[in-house]
């Protein structure tokens, strides 16, 4: 314990420009047992701290970040304001949405490459279009704005197209790493309440998380439906997963976008 403790007064020592912050949690531990007088561990905590605080105050004299009217804690004093120029922190914050702000940067570049997918070239032209049939299909399949839909996947185009699509309905993505345990994932989509789920085949297993639940739908991504005829032959040899559960795939999805007319445009 002591040997802890001579580490904190040295930090006192060297470091007379920052708070201890982030050596609270660390010394109120090395003290929690000899201060029970204290009440509970929150308690003690935030007694420490204060006494910290007051001890670092008349220890250097004032010469802390508090004389320079700042409070020690990054989400309210913004130090990363001071590389940017006045001109810069004056622009107005654009209000558009992620699609809005994509199609307005590249509309006049249609022809140009938007994403390289295993040596397979796709323009903006290509992608916006995917991006109107997606939006029109989920539309049809009831997602709406603030709605969380939950995708399972690694970057295609096709997942790329599908979030670009969403947030221009204004749904919400709540993307987990496909290698989660089912039981994380299944308590991921219930804490967000998602009702919709994409998940990529390489990962199909995954679907089968939610085939108890019909209040759930699940759209089954494509890895190479992108790719380039020889990419699509060698994927094939791939052995994938097994679907033990009702999903819809990405054509289909596709197809029941085909007659809608959204309300978000």
């Amino acid at each position: 314990m002591f040997t802890q403790l001579f580490c904190g007064i040295v930090f006192l020592y060297l470091d007379k420009n920052t708070t201890l912050l982030f050596c609270y949690p660390y010394i109120s531990c090395v003290f929690s047992d000899n201060l029970k007088l204290f009440g509970d561990d929150s308690e003690r905590t935030c007694f420490l701290a204060y006494g910290l605080r007051v001890v670092r105050l008349f220890y250097c004299k004032g010469e802390t970040i508090m004389s320079k009217g700042l409070t020690g804690y990054p989400s309210i004093d913004k130090p990363w304001l001071k590389y940017y120029s006045k001109e810069d922190l004056s622009r107005s914050i654009p209000q558009d949405n992620m699609f809005e702000l994509i199609w307005k940067s590249n509309r006049d570049y249609l022809s140009n490459n938007a994403i390289d997918f295993f040596n397979k070239h796709i323009t903006y032209k290509t992608m916006f279009e995917e991006i109107e049939r997606l939006s029109n299909s989920f539309w049809a399949c009831g997602v709406r704005k603030g709605d969380i839909v939950t995708i399972i996947a690694i970057t295609t185009p096709e997942i790329l197209y599908a979030i670009y699509a969403l947030n221009r309905i204004g749904a919400v993505c709540s993307c987990l790493y496909p290698n989660m345990s089912d039981d994380i994932i299944k308590s991921k989509v219930q804490i967000t309440n998602s009702k919709y789920i994409i998940v990529l085949d390489l990962f199909a297993d995954k679907a089968n998380v939610f085939k108890n639940d019909k209040s759930i739908s699940v759209y089954l991504f494509s890895f190479s439906r992108s790719m380039s005829t020889m990419g699509k032959l060698a994927f094939s040899l791939k052995k994938m997963p097994k679907v033990e559960t009702t999903v819809i795939s990405y054509n289909q999805l596709l197809s029941l976008g085909e007659k809608t007319q959204p309300e978000y445009t």
